[in-house]
């Protein structure tokens, strides 16, 4: 076999690998669209006598970095630590009490979740997902 023939024969293999890389990854199925967990922020006047805020902190317990309105997350089953902060009108001024807990959620993609918080005037606030 001639030395010219054999690199021919190289170059023409290569060629169909790649092609069949390229291929191959256009035939991998779409990623799932996240969800999205609105938080619930405090409402702006209205004179409540008390009010709730709910925000995501941690996914998984990996901490949310940005402070944003909603958190993007995965398909699936996920532990979201969550601050519930209850504000109370006290007197002449208001008073922000703060709570952590751990909510276990299961997502599906493309779905809106929103969180909540029932706050009392003790100051407790209970946060739900709906």
């Amino acid at each position: 076999m001639d030395k010219k023939d054999l690199t021919m024969g190289c170059r023409v293999a290569r060629t169909i690998c790649i092609v069949l890389a390229l291929g191959g990854g256009l035939a991998a199925p779409a990623a799932e669209p996240p969800a999205l967990i609105m938080n619930r922020a405090l409402t702006v006047g209205g004179g409540k006598e008390v009010d709730a805020a709910v925000n995501v902190v941690a996914i998984d317990s990996r901490p949310v970095v940005d402070n944003k309105s909603h958190v993007e997350i995965a398909p699936g089953r996920h532990v979201i630590e969550v601050v519930c902060t209850a504000r109370v009108f006290v007197g002449m001024a208001t008073v922000d009490f703060h709570s952590k807990s751990a909510i276990t959620i299961e997502v599906e993609s493309g779905r809106v979740y929103r969180l909540d918080g029932e706050a009392t005037v003790r100051g407790d606030c209970t946060p739900a997902l709906e």
